[in-house]
């Protein structure tokens, strides 16, 4: 799991063992975003950009936000 602030609303970022990636807005309750791996999470970071970085195997993923 990793938390930060996104666009100002506390945010949570949590990983299933199927691959699954979940964004989480915390202040509402609510899941905002479903990202999927193809396989599990090994470690996850929210940066103050907005960026989202996942690694797994022996691969790392930065996702981005679309305006």
């Amino acid at each position: 799991m990793a938390c930060g602030v996104l666009d100002g609303r506390p945010t949570a970022v949590t990983a299933g063992f199927d691959g699954s990636l979940r964004v989480w807005d915390l202040a509402g309750r609510t899941c905002t975003a479903v990202l999927h791996l193809p396989s599990p999470c090994a470690a996850l970071a929210l940066t103050d950009s907005g960026h989202l970085v996942a690694a797994f195997n022996r691969d790392l993923a930065v996702f981005t936000r679309r305006p």
